[in-house]
């Protein structure tokens, strides 16, 4: 099919218009679709194979491209978490759904700098993304301006400890962990206390489920936060996969979008 993806798409069309329920025609042109980069126009066929056969991975995988290419990235996600049950051995599918989680970090973050530009939490997140790109002296930078203007806002200190101590300086890190220790104690009551209780405990998917108010910078700060966490934990199970050339190239590519991330921010 490669290179007569149109023509394909044609003849697939014309085999279920006589027999709509032939589900390898409908896999065909979806995938025929994802080819062409028409990514709108797989998702109904692929759908229709996966309600018809719920453990069809190959439609799965699939499926959950064609729903990231055009950044329907919670539906992606429900799809690939499926397929990391159907074949938790798969890379593409911990891959797809770290994809998906960042997607949804994206948009929640996009919405905090709506609202929220130049705040302490849009300062930490553009922080976290430049010390993940290992620029720590602009990490620093925003980390020192968001506690300007919240210091009691918990994790800043420990995190300009990190970059403290990833420079050799453990006499100021210890400093930075004694600020952080005298910060007052986490009161989990009222709706963003929740969510960073939520968050301290790694109840990511509690938080991004949590009905908090959808306007508030907080929320975005923390779901942005969760979605990350997420992200991390699907890319954390993809490296612990037994070693292959698909694992080594989906991880060299995740480093390479941090950092271009990181660049952007």
């Amino acid at each position: 099919m490669a290179g007569h993806e149109r023509e394909a798409v044609q003849q697939f069309l014309a085999v279920l218009k006589l027999d709509p329920g032939d589900t390898p025609a409908r896999l065909y042109l979806g995938t025929a679709y994802l080819a062409l980069k028409e990514p709108g126009k797989a998702i109904e066929p692929l759908h229709r194979v996966v309600r018809a056969e719920p453990r069809n991975q190959e439609a799965r995988l699939a499926l959950g491209e064609a729903l990231l290419a055009v950044e329907r990235f919670q539906s992606a996600a429900d799809n690939f978490e499926r397929l990391a049950r159907l074949t938790p051995e798969e890379p593409q599918a911990w891959n797809g759904l770290g994809l998906s989680y960042e997607g949804q970090a994206g948009q929640s973050f996009e919405q905090l700098e709506k609202l929220a530009l130049g705040s302490a939490y849009w300062l930490v997140l553009v922080a976290e993304a430049r010390a993940k790109a290992n620029q720590y002296n602009q990490a620093f930078y925003f980390y020192r301006q968001a506690q300007a203007k919240i210091p009691a806002l918990r994790g800043i200190s420990l995190a300009v400890a990190e970059i403290y101590r990833k420079n050799g300086h453990e006499d100021w890190a210890a400093v930075e962990e004694d600020k952080e220790s005298k910060l007052p104690a986490l009161s989990c009551t009222g709706v963003a206390a929740n969510l960073e209780c939520d968050f301290r405990a790694g109840r990511y998917r509690e938080l991004v489920s949590r009905q908090a108010s959808p306007k508030s910078p907080g929320t975005y700060y923390w779901r942005t936060r969760a979605y990350n966490a997420l992200a991390l934990r699907a890319f954390s199970r993809l490296a612990q996969l037994p070693p292959s050339a698909a694992v080594y190239d989906l991880l060299a590519e995740i480093y390479s979008r941090q950092r271009k991330f990181g660049e952007a921010a």
